[in-house]
């Protein structure tokens, strides 16, 4: 076979995978999580939790939220990736999305994104 058409070949069948990986990732979507679901087991899983925040602590790297709906958990905001920490204020309504990690034998969340709720 002719090299140009190897060549040709492999750069469309790249093209279409290509294509083929971002419809596939466009139609996948999380449901979001109950609190009371969270387990210890479920570790780097990603969730979707929404909740009213009824506690906030502001660390140097870190600001901790605790998230309440029908139960607690805490959510971790790495101050760096949030910029201006988005005004969070205890009461606000917000959903996380982000992973599930265990910290001293708890449940708590990595948060990958924050938006708010109506």
């Amino acid at each position: 076979m002719d090299e140009n058409f190897l060549l040709r070949l492999a750069v469309a069948c790249s093209v279409l995978g290509l294509v083929v990986l971002y419809v596939i990732a466009g139609t996948m979507k999380i449901d979001e999580t109950a609190l009371n679901r969270i387990t210890n087991g479920m570790s780097d899983d990603s969730v979707i939790v929404k909740g009213k925040i009824s506690r906030i602590t502001d660390n140097d790297d870190v600001m901790v939220i605790e998230l309440q709906k029908t139960e607690k958990i805490s959510v971790m905001m790495f101050k760096g990736k949030y910029p201006g920490y988005l005004g969070i204020r205890e009461g606000d309504s917000v959903e996380v999305l982000g992973k599930v990690t265990d910290y001293k034998g708890q449940k708590e969340i990595i948060a990958e994104s924050v938006r708010f709720v109506g």
